[in-house]
This record gives C-alpha cells, sequence and structure tokens, in this order.
C-alpha cells in the first residue's frame, strides 16, 4: 500500500526588509518573504499594536507622518509551529 508523503516546514524568512531613514511624506516599502510547508501566511504589524496593516510580502505606506516612524514586524507563520518574525524601522532623517 502507498502511503503519500507530506513535509511540513517550520516558517522561515527569506527576505529580509532593511531599515529606513526618511523624510515626512516620503514613499517607503518594506518587503519579507517566508519559506515554508504549507505556504506560510504573512502579516505586516506595527510594533506593540495588534492591528494587521498587510498580509502580503510587501508593506507599503505611500505618505510617511510622524505617527508613522517606528518598528515594523513581518509575521509568517504555519500551523503547529513557531513564528518566524523580522522587525524593520522607519526612522525619521535629521
Amino acid at each position: 500500500m502507498y502511503y503519500p508523503s507530506f513535509v511540513i516546514d517550520a516558517p522561515t524568512i527569506t527576505t529580509k526588509a532593511a531599515n529606513v531613514e526618511v523624510d515626512l511624506g516620503d514613499s517607503v516599502t518594506f518587503t519579507c518573504e517566508v519559506a515554508g510547508n504549507p505556504s506560510p501566511s504573512i502579516v505586516w504589524m506595527k510594533e506593540g499594536e495588534r492591528q494587521i496593516l498587510a498580509t502580503s510580502t510587501t508593506y507599503t505606506i505611500s505618505s510617511v507622518r510622524e505617527k508613522d516612524i517606528g518598528a515594523y514586524v513581518c509575521v509568517g507563520s504555519v500551523t503547529g509551529f513557531d513564528n518566524a518574525e523580522h522587525t524593520v524601522y522607519i526612522l525619521k532623517k535629521g
């Protein structure tokens, strides 16, 4: 009798966004790619907040405001494993 095998892999961040230094009004796009099996779900959140900002590999702020300055977290998850996380910072120039 044949039993198909199914490999399940924990999420791993494969592409990490870099910190950025911006002027207010600048546009910012972060990219975070996550490998795993099955395909991990990805969410972006501002550190310390529970609101999901995006559910894709990229997160864009088209015009950075003072309230946007801070840390953002990309979280990749596969059921049954610990999440993979990467934190990136928007810093204000000057």
